[in-house]
């Protein structure tokens, strides 16, 4: 704020993201009246829209694109979870899993709405002479706020109220104001200045006093970047002389109206309006709007020209091609298909030339950032060259060129950062100060987490590096697991408690039988009887004393023992074991994709058979050690525990049949793991030399035949003509178990071998990585961006491996052999494909900070997992899923609705938006 002899002059930073990116995304639930009830999608709010796709994969074909321009109000219904966004055209009905999405989504849709209308920051100029009055109020938040009330204009008698927050003394502001208003030397002129005034304003007094306030504005204006480019926009765009890219009405042709516009009638959702203007009398400008706003382009943007072709897909869907200043679009022109794409040029990471097909044989190969394949195909070669080279020159403009929003809020923030920063309350507040949607979360200063696990060293890693995120926050955290992981966890500074149970022993049962086979259970029965009574008692004893219980569901006790101590609850893992239709159970991987059936089935089997072999144990443990009645896993409403699963949705798309709760965080990095481990000055002679070698490990897995394993390894190596660091970890754990090997196996000088080595370290190094697939060692390979090769040998081994295939970024190995091994390493090392998608996984994979998200998914939901898990839990019942909702069930959202404030066009003249006062 800034307070002038005349004026009270304010300038808010909204210091936002540019539109470009991403603001929200995730599955929500839309009404379709000719379905009749609610179905899922996948929404994207982003570039001033909310798109909706079939599912999080095809993020290039909406189904659908809400201009947020246009909406003229917001509406929701907190009972329902409702939000209904209107615009002149649509009435969207959307409905979320609980109140906390609700609020979020509705806190990103204003906060976008606002730039919009009044770009990267807000102006207000307040002439003291109208100024009524000045006063301290509490009504914000409980939070000191000035109110200053004032007339509009000098014929209004209407009074006006502005709030004012978070100063550092609000009485004091108050009282400098206060101090100038007895000053104002013209009390006849407008309270609100207009600061850009007509012509026939220029000479009269009242724009006199306009420019007066205009030069005041001119000092904290853009003077720089931005500014000049608007104006030179502007300009252009009055000139009478068209710009060489502006697009030709020959060009633009061929666009069809009736396909852009929808509206509602009573019984019909899309229901196609008549033209207003035949299509040949539509002039170029109109043409251009009509594809801006069936595309919900910027209005800024412009469509630089129009290419006949098609979209090649199963078969070629001929269409027109479009390319505007940051697009790629295409709507097809065959009757009864609507298909659209939109790419924009920031997500293209590879564009070439390819064959197309019989009718259009001069392709066009997008590969995204998103590692998804588009090709699109022209009938004339000459049409072909030309689009490659406008969207070469193109993608190199726009990546080049920085936001637009954030170079303007950049000018302010050396002055806004000299503010000091203070927390409120003690309470960190996710919610925009303007537009309070409720999404206030309040965080415990300090809080002791326990992670309970099981398993080997990849399942207790990842809870090393939650600790010590949290750590970093200020909380305490300590780590249950087995006794051999004591001195790992501890030189990281965590607490450590002992939990019953025999990793090895563990491992080998499945090795030999597969994980939950009917042999393992039957084997597991007889000899972990035992081993899970003292498992359970243990990991009771573990965590006393503590305030939120975090656990793999490998560990089985958890939920129990958070019951009992009445406090917040998590399951986390590093595999899906949320049911869903999208994904098998990570136990239950068929050899080829069967379908959603039997997904979702592997899923309900695997909870039956795994709570037929372990309820009774769990239930006589309840009520000798807990003091807690039996119970059964619909009374423990499992599928509504809060899940924080730790690996990337880069990696495993997030399913739609999966409720709010479940977050996929990305992945738990730990650098630096072992930090007494250096590396021996052979490894790296060996990994100077060129080529680059492979890494082969197979980690700490039992092998029946070590040595059958280490020749073919060998011999593979040799056959494929690389060069190999291989570790040896399978064969010295049999070693500690009393197996000596038949007879020393010595490496040629192509292969380099060791016991054990970091894999965040030695990853990035080599050329490709062959491995177990373990959850752990799959993703440091991922990160690293090399190729991938997955042997796997149990549990959720075979489900990464199937996942690298779909991938294309690396090869599954169902069976080991010379012959097979030596065409994996050969293919991971030379396929220029592979290669590249393994560099586009790894440089999104780097980008994420799955530590970070879990923390904040911990604390968004943290009453949720508290409620879920107080001693009325048994009572205590979500709302009811959107998916069980009917039409009829539901019709009647309007009643409860609740309107919001959505920020209206800036036409008021004391509010200006930054990007419009030049």
């Amino acid at each position: 704020m800034y307070l002038t002899d005349q004026h009270i002059c304010f300038f808010a930073s909204t210091n936002r993201k540019k539109l470009s990116t991403t603001e929200r995304s995730g599955f929500l639930h839309l009404k379709t009246r000719n379905i009749g009830s609610f179905s899922t999608f996948w929404f994207v709010l982003r570039e001033g829209t909310i798109s909706y796709y079939a599912n999080s994969t095809d993020i290039y074909y909406p189904l659908d694109v809400v201009d947020l321009k246009y909406v003229v109000a917001l509406k929701k219904n907190d009972k329902k979870n409702i939000i209904q966004i209107v615009t002149p055209e649509k009435n969207f009905i959307i409905q979320a899993d609980t109140p906390m999405a609700m609020n979020e989504w509705i806190k990103d849709i204003i906060d976008v709405v606002c730039t919009l209308r009044n770009g990267d920051g807000i102006k207000l100029a307040i002439a003291l002479d109208h100024v009524v009055d000045v006063e301290v109020t509490s009504s914000f938040n409980h939070h000191d706020s000035l109110c200053i009330r004032c007339f509009e204009n000098e014929n209004s008698v209407t009074i006006d109220e502005y709030y004012f927050t978070y100063f550092h003394d609000t009485k004091h502001v108050r009282d400098e104001i206060y101090k100038h208003l007895p000053n104002v030397e013209q009390p006849n002129h407008r309270a609100t200045a207009t600061l850009a005034p007509n012509e026939d304003e220029k000479t009269s007094p009242k724009s006199k006093r306009l420019s007066g306030l205009a030069s005041i504005l001119s000092k904290i204006n853009f003077t720089e970047g931005p500014g000049e480019w608007l104006s030179e926009r502007s300009t252009s765009s009055s000139s009478k002389t068209r710009d060489p890219k502006s697009p030709h009405h020959d060009e633009l042709d061929g666009f069809d109206l009736h396909t852009g516009e929808e509206t509602q009638e009573k019984g019909h959702w899309w229901i196609p309006t008549i033209p207003t203007l035949s299509k040949r009398h539509r002039s170029p400008e109109q043409k251009e709007h009509d594809l801006k706003k069936l595309f919900a382009l910027p209005t800024k943007e412009r469509i630089i020209k129009g290419f006949k072709g098609a979209l090649l897909r199963t078969l070629p869907v001929r269409g027109k091609i479009y390319v505007s200043d940051h697009h790629i679009l295409y709507k097809s022109k065959v009757i009864g298909n609507n298909l659209k794409v939109i790419i924009p040029f920031e997500d293209v990471h590879e564009i070439h030339k390819r064959v197309g097909s019989m009718i259009f044989p001069y392709g066009i190969y997008f590969l995204t950032i998103s590692q998804i394949e588009i090709l699109v195909a022209f009938g004339a070669e000459s049409a072909r060259d030309e689009f490659f080279e406008l969207v070469s020159s193109l993608m190199g403009q726009v990546k080049e060129r920085p936001g637009l929003l954030r170079k303007q809020s950049m000018i302010f923030e050396d002055e806004l950062d000299t503010h000091p920063k203070r927390p409120i309350n003690g309470i960190q507040s996710l919610s925009y100060p303007v537009f309070d949607t409720n999404t206030t979360i309040e965080k415990p200063q300090s809080i002791h987490v326990t992670c309970l696990t099981i398993g080997t060293r990849g399942d207790v890693q990842p809870y090393i590096a939650l600790c010590k995120g949290l750590m970093k926050r200020g909380h305490r955290c300590r780590i249950a697991t087995h006794a051999e992981y004591k001195d790992w966890v501890e030189s990281h500074g965590i607490e450590f408690r002992e939990v019953a149970g025999d990793p090895a022993e563990l491992m080998r049962l499945c090795v030999d039988n597969g994980m939950f086979s009917i042999s393992f259970i039957r084997e597991g029965i007889s000899k972990f009887r035992g081993w899970l009574d003292e498992l359970f008692v243990t990991a009771w004893e573990a965590c006393q004393g503590t305030d939120l219980i975090i656990e793999s569901p490998s560990a089985m006790a958890g939920v129990h023992i958070a019951e009992k101590l009445d406090v917040p609850f998590y399951s986390c893992f590093t595999m899906p074991w949320t049911r869903t239709r999208s994904y098998p159970h990570p136990f239950a991987v068929p050899d080829h994709h069967i379908g959603g059936s039997y997904n979702y089935m592997t899923y309900m089997l695997f909870d039956q058979v795994f709570w037929k072999g372990t309820g009774w144990q769990i239930n006589r443990w309840r009520k000798k050690h807990l003091g807690l009645p039996s119970t059964s896993p619909d009374k423990m409403a499992l599928h509504r525990i809060p899940f924080l699963y730790c690996f990337s949705a880069e990696i495993v798309p997030p399913a739609p049949d999966w409720p709010d709760w479940i977050h996929l965080c990305g992945y738990w990095f730990l650098d630096n793991p072992d930090q007494s481990w250096k590396p021996p000055q052979s490894l790296l002679d060996f990994l100077n030399v060129t080529p680059k070698p492979v890494y082969i490990g197979f980690g700490s897995i039992v092998v029946q035949d070590p040595e059958k394993m280490t020749n073919i390894i060998i011999e593979g190596v040799r056959k494929a003509g690389v060069r190999a660091i291989v570790s040896k970890g399978w064969s010295s754990r049999l070693q500690q178990e009393g197996k000596e090997p038949k007879e020393k196996v010595e490496f040629p000088d192509f292969i380099y071998s060791l016991d054990s080595v970091p894999h965040d370290w030695l990853f990035p190094q080599v050329a490709g990585v062959v491995h177990h697939g373990g959850a752990g060692t799959t993703s440091a390979g991922i990160r690293a961006g090399v190729p991938t090769v997955i042997k796997p040998f149990f549990g959720d081994q075979f489900f990464w491996g199937n996942r690298v295939q779909d991938m294309g970024i690396g090869l599954c190995l169902k069976k080991l052999t010379v012959e097979k091994l030596a065409h994996a390493l050969q293919t991971i090392t030379t396929d220029e494909k592979i290669i590249k998608r393994s560099q586009i996984a790894g440089e999104k994979v780097r980008a994420e900070n799955g530590v970070e998200n879990a923390i904040n998914y911990i604390f968004r939901d943290y009453e949720l997992a508290r409620r879920r898990t107080t001693k009325s839990s048994g009572l205590y019942e979500l709302s009811k899923s959107p998916l069980a909702l009917s039409f009829e069930a539901s019709s009647d959202e309007g009643e409860h609705m609740e309107e919001l404030p959505v920020p209206s066009p800036v036409n008021h003249s004391a509010l200006r938006s930054a990007s419009d006062i030049q």
